[in-house]
């Protein structure tokens, strides 16, 4: 396992594995739901929607992948970053998203259209991002890239 990720209201687990899947677990059971398989590489990252319909599953193939989560289909595949996704999270609302790539790229999507809402994020915009989604228990995987170190 690379990651794990509670749903909103905390009866479902989404965990994301070397072996290029993610799985939506049953919190109670423990009992498998769903596979999403579509990944070329590992699955880095993981997480719910707010509102648990959906699922994003980050990799290092370098995409962003939308799921229905209640169906397990694949909705959207975004091609976001250059190298692995480390990270990616929607915000309190739903509304949008924030990925994050090995070099230290932070971009944010709009989760309705999605559109990059806003640039790529200077050093120190991605710096204060990553501090405030670790505060806010938003960022369940973020690895520093080595020009942060």
């Amino acid at each position: 396992m690379r990651s794990v990720a509670f749903s909103g209201n905390g009866d479902r687990l989404v965990t994301g594995s070397w072996d290029r899947t993610a799985k939506v677990w049953d919190a109670r059971t423990g009992s498998e739901m769903l596979t999403l398989e579509a990944h070329s590489q590992a699955v880095n990252c993981v997480t719910f929607s707010p509102e648990g319909r959906r699922v994003l599953t980050g990799s290092s193939d370098g995409t962003v992948k939308v799921w229905d989560a209640l169906h397990g289909r694949e909705t959207l595949t975004l091609k976001v970053h250059p190298e692995p996704v480390t990270s990616a999270v929607f915000c309190p609302g739903g509304k949008r998203v924030a990925t994050v790539c090995l070099d230290g790229t932070v971009r944010i999507w709009d989760a309705l259209e999605w559109t990059v809402s806003r640039g790529e994020l200077d050093r120190q915009q991605r710096e204060w991002y990553t501090r405030w989604l670790r505060t806010h228990g938003l960022a369940n995987h973020t690895q520093e890239s080595p020009s942060d170190q």
